[in-house]
């Protein structure tokens, strides 16, 4: 239904919007680049955790998760 879509698109909104602002702390103290856009970022963290967790559900496994977790870790969260 069009309530429950909107809904969705809402409550990912604003976990992107958390997440960019976790990400901005972390720029500002250093520990991120200040040229990565913040907004982008967020937005595929959010794609790619629910990517990984789809898959970990249709394999059956941690292993999209830990994949996710370590590339995150690896790649943006130096």
């Amino acid at each position: 239904s069009e309530i429950i879509r909107l809904r969705v698109v809402e409550i990912f909104r604003e976990v992107q919007r958390q997440i960019a602002l976790c990400l901005s702390d972390a720029a500002q103290a250093g520990e991120l680049s200040k040229d990565i856009d913040l907004t982008d970022m967020a937005s595929f963290i959010v794609a790619s955790l629910q990517g990984a967790t789809i898959l970990a559900k249709a394999d059956r496994s941690v292993l999209p998760m830990t994949r996710f977790r370590r590339t995150l870790v690896a790649t943006i969260l130096q």
